[in-house]
């Protein structure tokens, strides 16, 4: 497009000339010749505008030349503060983020199998990376204190507290007291000769057989009268008293300081014990000698589960139109938040980066970006010179003589 439009300067000149030396014999061709004079001073003139956006034309330092190189960090803050103003705001970016579903998107992507294997692949591939980048024993040091740090900041009786009563609380069926009632019922009649043997041991030898009987019968009949679902209601009473005892547990284990002190003692005695370090040390070990076995076997059942939960979590996602416009939401609200409370810092990146570029190098990128429009500026302005000069011309002669 530089040559087209030298061309037409070029061009524009050889005109005038020609036109010069033979309009003496032709006179009308005074026309052509103011044409082509108005057309090379209207390309002269382009030439100088476009060629001083970027550089010094004919090397010259004129005043306002070479703006781009001169002004480039002007430029790139100017650049930045126009997209942070009309591009990183809430008002902006909620209509589009509220015309888009990217779970949607990523849900019918993963249902597909093929790229659910091939989003395994990728896994695995960054999983063989992390399990073999660095030393292993300082990775395994690195798990020992992050895993210690975190096991000493916690209360263990309080945290084994809150786990039952949350338990308890969110239990309407009572399944856990059921079950441990079960259990006990299980346990009771599965060692019955065990507690006939001990009723007999127990009793002096002195006493006849018949009474160590008789006692081992009534006891049995109180713990079965307890346990058994009977018209008097004796499990319901089992369960509301094992219920009692269990929130019990649950105000000792969170409130005692006696037991919170010697649960505390328990977990320091288990966390300066030397095998758990060394225990610590082999899990690492193993676990990684196993991801990457499996992650390098493209075969390997790891990978298989890992394609299958993904597919599935597609097509689960597709099928739960409440959730998958909950997530959407979710991340819409994420993106607002962190877009505006990050907006100052994104638009700083912006104008680093441009401050970091090269003067002459950002002037000739984006001169080869923008180059073809500009060189279609000097060809208009070769065309639309000529005119205006002919304009001129044929007025001059037309009114004036």
């Amino acid at each position: 497009m530089q040559w087209i439009a030298h061309g037409l300067l070029l061009a524009m000149l050889a005109l005038y000339v020609v036109t010069g030396l033979w309009q003496p014999h032709y006179p009308w061709l005074g026309y052509v010749r103011a044409f082509a004079e108005a057309g090379a001073v209207g390309a002269l003139a382009d030439w100088f505008a476009v060629t001083a956006l970027f550089r010094e034309p004919l090397g010259l330092p004129l005043p306002h030349t070479a703006i781009i190189k001169r002004r480039k960090n002007d430029i790139g803050d100017t650049l930045a503060e126009f997209i942070g103003t009309h591009f990183l705001n809430r008002e902006n970016l909620a209509p589009r983020l509220a015309r888009i579903d990217p779970v949607g998107v990523a849900s019918d992507w993963l249902a597909r199998p093929k790229n659910a294997r091939r989003l395994t692949d990728d896994v695995a591939r960054v999983l063989q990376r992390v399990v073999r980048t660095g030393d292993n024993r300082a990775l395994r040091q690195l798990v020992k204190d992050n895993l210690r740090g975190t096991i000493e900041q916690l209360q263990v009786t309080p945290m084994l507290g809150r786990l039952l009563e949350m338990l308890l609380r969110n239990d309407p069926e009572d399944t856990l007291v059921g079950g441990l009632v079960s259990l006990a019922q299980q346990q009771f009649d599965d060692n019955r000769q065990s507690l006939r043997d001990t009723v007999g041991e127990r009793t002096p030898w002195w006493l006849p057989g018949f009474v160590d009987e008789r006692i081992y019968r009534q006891l049995v009949s109180e713990v079965e009268q307890v346990l058994s679902d009977d018209e008097q209601g004796g499990e319901q009473r089992a369960r509301e008293h094992l219920r009692r005892v269990l929130l019990d547990i649950v105000h000792a284990l969170k409130y005692d300081e006696a037991l919170i002190d010697r649960g505390e003692r328990l977990k320091q005695e288990l966390l300066d014990h030397p095998q758990l370090a060394e225990y610590l040390s082999r899990m690492v070990t193993d676990i990684s000698s196993y991801l990457t076995r499996e992650a390098e076997n493209p075969d390997s059942e790891f990978r298989q589960r890992i394609t299958d939960a993904l597919s599935g979590l597609g097509r689960n996602l597709s099928d739960q139109t409440s959730v998958r416009d909950e997530m959407n939401a979710s991340l819409r609200d994420a993106a607002l938040y962190a877009i505006t409370r990050y907006q100052r810092s994104i638009t700083q990146v912006i104008a680093d980066t441009i401050h970091g570029w090269d003067a002459d190098t950002a002037a000739s990128l984006i001169e080869l970006r923008v180059g073809r429009d500009l060189q279609f500026i000097r060809i208009n302005g070769t065309i639309v010179g000529g005119l205006a000069g002919l304009t001129l011309y044929t007025l001059w002669h037309a009114f004036v003589g």
